[in-house]
């Protein structure tokens, strides 16, 4: 997956389905387009479960994208950082269905709004039960 920090849009991107008891691994390459470099950034992800046709969310939750990715910062004009994300297993407790992860990216010394991603997957029992319905 890709995403352009620094134009102010968001992408979107649908996952591999997962299923219960895998681990989620997410990758994703950040392309910095500015005219600054950037030292401090922030990703503000906001979870969401998808109900009744409607998306409601659970979790938002700022995180230093620089501590959280090593060699990740700083961010110079043109260049492409592959961050990679290892999630444990979802807690068996979590219902199935649709999932999406909005990560809005900000200079944390400004406030600047750089760009935005959109990460959508469906968590199933086990593959054979996923609907594969990528208009989530």
């Amino acid at each position: 997956m890709c995403a352009h920090v620094g134009q102010h849009r968001c992408s979107l991107s649908s996952f591999y389905p997962v299923v219960h008891g895998a681990q989620q691994v997410i990758r994703k390459v950040v392309h910095y387009n500015g005219t600054d470099t950037l030292t401090n950034v922030t990703a503000t992800l906001s979870q969401y479960w998808k109900v009744l046709g409607k998306w409601v969310r659970f979790l938002k939750i700022d995180t230093d994208v620089c501590k959280e990715h090593a060699g990740a910062c700083p961010f110079a004009p043109g260049d492409a950082h592959a961050l990679t994300t290892h999630h444990p297993p979802l807690h068996w407790g979590t219902p199935y269905g649709w999932y999406r992860s909005k990560q809005v990216f900000t200079n944390t010394l400004t406030g600047e709004r750089l760009g935005c991603l959109d990460e959508r997957f469906e968590y199933c029992k086990d593959s054979n039960s996923c609907k594969k319905d990528s208009s989530a």
